[in-house]
């Protein structure tokens, strides 16, 4: 048989990569340590005997080496001693599985150890799910910087990783365990301790009963605390926490224009500007938008809506009824009140829903008339309804005496008739027909009106106090038209009246009753 002068004896040879080494020692029974044996031979320490084995990092394939020359150099009995000594390796091995021992991998981050497994795909295994939480979590696909590797040896079982994905994540900078604070879902900001965040949380909601004493407060959103890995800049210190949480966040609103609605409208209603809306909406011109059309805004909403539910108690009106009355004396479509309507009161309960602070619902539960309400009576004309047409016949348009007549008078003539009276006092229409003038007159008539019966007829109706009439207005036989006066040249209150028949005065009496 030819001697074997290497040292160790290779099989597969691995890439020159990075290894991972165990080593098993067993006995020499025969050897003393520093005995003459032991010189020179590199796999051969005081006494003992090596079994090396080298894992390929990559491939890890397993490769065994003995010093089969040192130790044909030590039996020296033979094949007795070897069996002596392969018997001692087998009760080695015997007591590493019985204390838990195992040949197994440490699984390294850079140069820090973050677990143990016993088999190559528990890593594989446990590096997937570590990324995807990642993933999950930053909302992007995620790379290791550091990709986790193993390192072979002899293990415990009972240190074998349960958590390994959680403790490769521990190691990596951009996510952390932490309490997350989501609203409806989406995670706001985060707590490193989960009393704080509980005392943060409820905090707000205390500060809200507070304020509305007797009232049922609580989120109107779904607010969750989670203990889970969020994004590390999400983390804050608890006074950063509540200030995002008291603040305000953009609310995107798809809102459909009304009639008669404007930007400058819809801005105030959503409590924005102009300038903003206009800007979110480059297809759209502000002075052509119509009912229909659609705009997109943008609005600040609180990032924790407030719901509070209370019973309140309030006061509030009754409306009072309208009775309606026929009257003969008043012309058809007119409606005067003959006694004025007063509302009652009644007590309310009602349960009043609101979400920060604006009334959302209200329910009433219970209601109780405190003051009755009482009727409007009116009054409803039946009378037919005067032509405003000249019909060619004259009322007296005021009754008072007769302080001139017409015709010459202290030396001028005088053009109509004056009827004294009472300043204040009504002024009709003559007959029907349209009042061609209204207003003040520089002649010395004073306050003036002059109606034309469109027949040829025309009446002057002068130094009145007040005037009820415009031109272009169509009046009817008997309307008041103006109020008895002293306006003008005029010596005290009367109406000075004039009928005229194709612009020539005539005496008014020979016209009117």
């Amino acid at each position: 048989m030819d001697s074997i002068n290497s040292s160790k004896l290779y099989v597969n040879e691995p890439k020159k990569t990075k290894t991972s080494r165990c080593c098993i020692v067993v006995p020499d029974l025969k050897a003393k340590s520093g005995s003459k044996k032991n010189a020179g031979n590199p796999e051969r320490e005081y006494g003992r005997w090596k079994i090396e084995y080298y894992t390929d990092k990559l491939k890890h394939r397993m490769v065994q080496g003995f010093d089969f020359k040192g130790m044909i150099e030590s039996l020296n009995s033979g094949l007795v001693y070897t069996a002596g000594v392969l018997v001692i390796a087998c009760l080695i091995f015997a007591a590493m599985y019985g204390t838990g021992l195992r040949i197994g991998y440490n699984v390294y981050v850079g140069s820090e150890q973050v677990g143990t497994v016993l088999a190559e795909d528990d890593l594989e295994q446990a590096v997937g799910t570590a990324r995807d939480r990642i993933t999950g979590c930053l909302g992007e696909d995620y790379t290791f910087e550091q990709q986790p590797y193993l390192k072979m040896g002899i293990v415990n079982v009972k240190d074998v990783s349960k958590d390994l994905p959680y403790q490769i994540i521990a190691t990596v900078g951009e996510v952390e365990d932490a309490v997350a604070v989501k609203v409806d879902g989406e995670v706001i900001t985060a707590f490193a301790d989960e009393k704080m965040a509980e005392m943060t949380v409820n905090g707000i909601l205390q500060r809200y009963q507070e304020d509305n004493p007797g009232a049922s407060v609580s989120f109107a959103s779904d607010v969750e605390l989670v203990h889970d890995y969020v994004p590390s800049v999400l983390v804050k210190e608890p006074q950063q926490a509540l200030e995002i949480l008291t603040g305000f966040k953009e609310e995107p609103v798809v809102h459909t224009i009304a009639e008669d609605e404007t930007f400058w409208s819809i801005s105030k209603d959503y409590k924005v500007s102009v300038d903003d809306i206009i800007e979110a909406n480059p297809d759209l011109v502000p002075e052509t938008i119509k009912p229909g059309m659609q705009v997109h805004i943008t609005r600040p909403a609180p990032v924790l809506s407030i719901r509070t539910e209370q019973v309140v108690g309030y006061e509030t009106e009754l409306a009072f009824a309208v009775e309606q009355e026929e009257d003969a004396g008043l012309y058809e479509g007119k409606v005067t009140v003959a006694r004025d309507g007063q509302p009652g009161k009644k007590w309310v309960e009602a349960k009043v829903v609101k979400i920060n602070g604006e009334e959302v619902e209200s329910q009433v539960l219970s209601e109780q008339v405190t003051v009755e309400p009482v009727a409007q009576i009116e009054m409803v004309g039946t009378k037919p309804v005067p032509t405003t047409s000249g019909s060619g016949e004259f009322t007296r348009p005021y009754y008072g005496a007769v302080s001139s007549r017409f015709g010459s008078r202290w030396g001028r003539s005088h053009k109509g008739v004056d009827l004294s009276g009472r300043t204040g006092d009504p002024v009709a229409a003559a007959d029907g027909g349209k009042v061609i003038s209204s207003g003040w007159d520089n002649g010395g008539y004073g306050y003036l009106v002059i109606i034309d019966h469109e027949n040829g007829y025309q009446t002057y109706y002068a130094h009145c106090s007040e005037l009820l009439v415009s031109a272009g207005d169509r009046v009817a036989k008997g309307d008041t038209i103006a109020k008895v006066g002293s306006t003008g040249d005029s010596t005290g209150p009367h109406l000075h009246f004039e009928v005229r028949v194709n612009g020539t005065p005539v005496d008014p009496m020979g016209y009117i009753n």
